[in-house]
């Protein structure tokens, strides 16, 4: 039999033995390249150095040259669960699995494949059967993988046949695709009287006798008790790739691990209806993506366009976000930085063209000899003046330029009304919010991820979900009040949010965190649901932006899940300023390098710190500005009043806790120590930080009194520090590509600050010794004054002018 788990095995897999030929199915499921693998004590590994197009091209020649009647379809994306997504969902079980751009060989005991995330995922080869969940009659496996993936596939009965065929050794690379399209030709020459298995020694003798051995291809057949062989149903014929190719994986990003990618799930059927408007039937060149919060409008938009780009559609792809705190390479703040944007990527020399009509010209004649994707996200970030320029400027764009747009709010939402009549021949899709059931399953499954591994299996029943069973009850005794509470907020009846889990979650560690009920915390949400999104902020807080939403939850599930250790690194990453490696990690905080690989890793599934291709870490833009803000404010906790969350019940807040904790003290003076002795211009940068965070943490005002004028000195010293890395015309740098690429280019722009620099850099360095001296204080302020004179920072200068006209009378007083 093909498989138990079918249920309507009859249908799906007839009899082949000449009685009802059809078309083979085919899945092809192939890796992108990945940017890096994990970390030791992994080995490193051998990778196809192929591209993603071209390996899934010769794929599918080699399939082609066979002559079989087939339907091919290819996955967008190859994690460990895009492909049984993909078998589960689609019409018809897979005949024949081809995997590639993975490999097990460095590991016998894993296999690689994606992560979602550009990066590198582990599953073990016992859990196979979990990736192909459907038997197929034949597994063919391209790439670098040992013999004992095809040993163990076989055994566990993932397939009754399984190929690997190794295309990163030179012969294997020359001929492993011609061998396996010969092995299926060789099926249909034989009318179905030859198995796979005498297909392959006959061609594999082929190649013997040409002396081209075929080392590199192995044949693993499994036990007829295990998983009884079926012959495939073979017709001669073409072969064919669907249109609508894995669709289902493109809901495969929804990594548990990643906290703000769970908002995307269940959005396949909207996926399929903008391609089809865009590619199939070219109704609309420009689309509209609008929807609340965690709706998923972002990742739905960034799918769009790697699948233009996996699939050729598109040449260039410009990515851009409107907001200004996003943490992305380019935005767009106005249709200048548009301008600057497209002329930088497109190379289109419009930097001596300040005329609009000419940048223009240059800019449509390019873009009508190319096929581009334009994203444009967050539109409702713009200033109302500069939203009708830029939309003028689409709407010129000729028809071969798609254009995605994505802003906030529903249909019927102001922002999202006065986008339409800006942009009229834009195709508007509101995306619904998520399923209840979805919602409660995604909140259990991600706190169980987060608590025991991604490799945790869960055993909850969802049918009865808020029932606790199996490792569920570990997550704490939700008493009945909170379980009706939390399935409340999770069927959407607080609101249309799109990310109602992330509500449930948000309420549950939010309570935990305060120590009070969460029918308070429930109460105070309803109160202040007239505010966005809950969250009460005034026009002193610019930080509470309306991505409130996703950065709160984040922060609270630091509060009830991070141990201490955890939290100590997150305060000290802050603290640093910088992004680490994970050796210097563990020379700033102590860990060893082991600990620090660790407790990172778990940051980076909560979606606190993030990483660079290169291996920095460091921590989320806008969890650290919440964090630091939390800090500034502790002492006016017990008056603050206003607001969602009052913050005089989070006194014993864990942040709080350990970031006194931590506190000055040793760890900021090895931090000082270490980028004061870096040199170049990022070490500057950081010294200039960490001096301010010295005098902070240090309350120079109880000592000295003189802690606000000492503030405002290492305040201004950080301004002409950055002033002169950010500026080319004083010597510094400029980072090119964003954010991340600044970050790794720190050590090679080692240019030294200026020589009138270093004297009071010296000075500042020696933060005791000039809190406790008058005289000090007065020469750095001078000093300080005539620099901030020098490059027109008039108001800071006279504020330190002021100071030191204060010592000098001071000093006048006091007898010799």
């Amino acid at each position: 039999m093909f498989s138990s788990i079918s249920t309507e095995p009859e249908k799906l897999k007839k009899p082949t033995n000449g009685t009802e030929p059809r078309k083979i199915q085919v899945v092809i499921a192939c890796g992108r390249p990945l940017l890096h693998v994990r970390s030791s004590p992994l080995p490193p590994i051998s990778m196809p150095t192929m591209s993603l197009h071209l390996e899934r091209h010769k794929v599918q020649s080699a399939l082609s040259a066979s002559g079989i009647e087939m339907e091919v379809q290819h996955l967008p994306e190859f994690t460990r669960n895009s492909l049984a997504m993909h078998i589960e969902e689609a019409e018809d079980d897979p005949d024949i699995v081809v995997m590639c751009g993975s490999g097990t060989s460095w590991d016998d005991g894993k296999l690689l494949v994606e992560d979602g995330f550009a990066s590198a995922d582990l599953v073990n080869l016992g859990d196979l059967h979990l990736v192909v969940p459907k038997r197929p009659r034949l597994l063919v496996a391209i790439g670098n993988f040992s013999h004992n993936f095809g040993k163990l596939a076989t055994e566990e009965g993932v397939a009754p046949v399984v190929i690997i065929l190794n295309d990163t050794e030179a012969a294997g690379s020359a001929d492993s695709y011609e061998f396996l399209s010969l092995v299926l030709k060789g099926l249909v020459r034989s009318n179905e009287k030859m198995t796979i298995q005498q297909s392959f020694d006959q061609v594999a003798q082929r190649f013997q006798e040409e002396k081209r051995p075929a080392t590199y291809a192995a044949i693993f057949v499994a036990l007829r008790a295990v998983a009884p062989p079926r012959p495939l149903p073979v017709i001669q014929g073409t072969c064919r790739v669907l249109d609508m190719s894995g669709m289902a994986a493109l809901r495969s990003r929804q990594n548990p691990r990643v906290f703000r990618q769970l908002g995307f799930d269940g959005r396949s059927q909207e996926m399929w209806a903008i391609i089809d408007g865009m590619e199939r039937s070219c109704a609309y060149n420009k689309v509209i993506i609008c929807g609340s919060t965690g709706s998923g409008r972002t990742e739905i938009a960034a799918q769009l366009v790697l699948w233009m780009i996996d699939r050729a559609k598109v040449t260039c792809a410009i990515c851009a976000s409107c907001d200004k705190q996003a943490d992305v390479a380019h935005s767009v703040r106005d249709v200048n930085s548009l301008y600057d944007m497209f002329g930088a990527l497109l190379t289109l020399g419009m930097a001596a063209r300040k005329q609009d009509d000419l940048r223009k010209s240059v800019l449509l004649r390019t873009l009508r000899s190319i096929r581009a994707v334009l994203w444009i996200d967050d539109w409702q970030c713009l200033a109302d003046k500069d939203k009708v320029p830029i939309a003028k400027l689409l709407s010129e764009f000729p028809s071969n330029v798609r254009i995605i747009i994505t802003c906030r709010g529903e249909k019927d939402h102001l922002q999202v009304q006065n986008l339409q009549s800006m942009v009229p021949d834009a195709k508007l899709f509101p995306l619904p919010d998520l399923n209840a059931a979805l919602s409660q399953k995604m909140f259990f499954t991600h706190m169980e991820r987060i608590m025991f591994g991604d490799d945790h299996v869960s055993d909850i029943e969802f049918e009865n979900r808020f029932h606790k069973s199996g490792p569920c009850s570990k997550l704490g005794d939700l008493d009945k009040e909170t379980r009706a509470l939390l399935k409340d907020t999770c069927d959407n009846r607080l609101g249309t949010f799109g990310q109602s889990h992330v509500l449930a979650l948000h309420l549950l560690a939010a309570s935990s965190a305060a120590a009070t009920s969460i029918r308070t915390v429930l109460s105070r949400f309803k109160d202040e649901q007239e505010v966005e999104y809950g969250f009460a902020h005034g026009p002193d807080e610019p930080h509470c932006r309306s991505d409130a939403l996703f950065l709160w939850p984040a922060m609270c599930v630091a509060h009830y899940f991070l141990s201490e250790e955890q939290k100590r690194l997150t305060i000290i990453l802050v603290r640093v300023g910088a992004p680490l490696h994970a050796d210097e990690l563990a020379q700033v905080s102590g860990y060893t390098p082991k600990e620090v690989v660790g407790i990172v890793n778990v940051l980076y599934g909560m979606r606190i710190v993030s990483r660079t291709p290169t291996g920095l870490v460091y921590v989320i833009p806008a969890i650290r500005d919440n964090i630091l803000w939390h800090m500034s404010r502790r002492s006016r906790m017990e008056k603050e009043t206003e607001g969602m969350f009052r913050l005089d019940d989070f006194r014993t807040e864990p942040w709080v806790k350990v970031f006194c904790s931590v506190g000055a003290g040793e760890m900021l003076k090895a931090t000082l120590n270490y980028f004061s002795v870096q040199g170049g211009a990022w070490s500057e940068l950081m010294a200039a930080h960490h001096m301010r965070l010295a005098v902070e943490a240090l309350s120079m005002d109880a000592s000295t009194g003189a802690g606000g004028q000492m503030t405002l000195l290492y305040d201004m010293y950080f301004k002409l520090v950055r002033t002169w890395f950010f500026e080319w015309e004083r010597g510094g740098i400029k980072a090119p590509g964003g954010f991340e690429a600044a970050l790794d280019g720190r050590h090679i722009a080692c240019r030294p600050i200026p020589v009138h620099y270093v004297a009071l850099r010296n000075a500042l360095m020696q933060v005791n010794q000039l809190a406790s001296s008058k005289e000090r204080q007065r020469a750095a302020c001078e000093a300080m004054a005539s620099i901030l004179f020098s490059i027109g920072e008039y108001e800071g200068a006279e504020g330190v002018t002021r100071w030191a006209s204060s010592i000098n009378q001071e000093l006048a007083k006091k007898p010799y």
